[in-house]
């Protein structure tokens, strides 16, 4: 008896399992699979509420260490304290459809493209024809790129909702995120925004008698019959 108490207070801690794969009825270890997991994107109930917790905890952590770091931190030449509460991220931001924002974006802002609904040629105003490697701004603040992880989170949540509206495949989920980055995380704008450019090809192919699923011109020819 004593042997076996004396076993069971030394056994580690039972590795955690993942929790969006627990919402669908399986046990797969969390360590290693977190970035793997089928079910990182799932729009379900329950993995929302799953992404809502951890957001909530992240964002609860990262605040301790920002106090933490204020109280040890003496300020340099140069340096101001810093805002209080500058990590300002609730939990229910990817519910309404809003963007979560920060006074510390303001150093790192998200570039907006203005689009006109009104012109035909809208998809195409301020885009370069030559190809362009997209670089991504790195700030030394952890806090700010853990936040910054978080939106990126949410957006793919969401690009993967539109996946499923649209019935697109997979490999369309970077447009659905650029998209919806666009429409400051409004998948309701960017659903409109997709449907509008539906409406616009279609018209379009109607016009130039165009297939527009390869588009090749469909001749009269094959229109006649006999």
């Amino acid at each position: 008896g004593a042997s076996s108490s004396s076993n069971s207070s030394i056994s580690p801690r039972t590795a955690p399992n993942c929790a969006r794969c627990r919402n669908h009825a399986l046990k797969i270890p969390l360590r290693g699979h977190k970035r793997f997991c089928k079910y990182r994107y799932c729009g379900c109930e329950k993995c929302r509420m799953t992404a809502e917790r951890q957001r909530d905890m992240a964002h609860k952590t990262a605040q301790r260490r920002a106090e933490i770091q204020d109280k040890e931190r003496t300020l340099c030449v140069g340096e101001i304290p810093a805002p209080p509460n500058h990590i300002q991220v609730s939990s229910g931001g990817s519910s309404n459809g809003q963007p979560i924002s920060s006074p510390t974006n303001k150093s790192t802002p998200t570039p907006d493209v203005h689009i006109d609904p009104e012109s035909s040629n809208s998809s195409i105003i301020g885009v370069s024809s030559s190809p362009r490697k997209y670089i991504h701004p790195i700030n030394g603040n952890p806090h700010i790129v853990e936040q910054q992880l978080m939106q990126n989170d949410i957006l793919l949540e969401k690009s993967h909702q539109l996946l499923e509206k649209f019935n697109y495949p997979w490999e369309l989920l970077h447009l659905m995120y650029t998209i919806l980055k666009y429409s400051r995380a409004n998948i309701e704008e960017a659903a409109r925004r997709i449907e509008e450019g539906q409406y616009v090809v279609n018209e379009y192919s109607k016009l130039h008698n165009l297939n527009m699923y390869d588009g090749v011109e469909i001749r009269g020819s094959n229109r006649q019959c006999g």
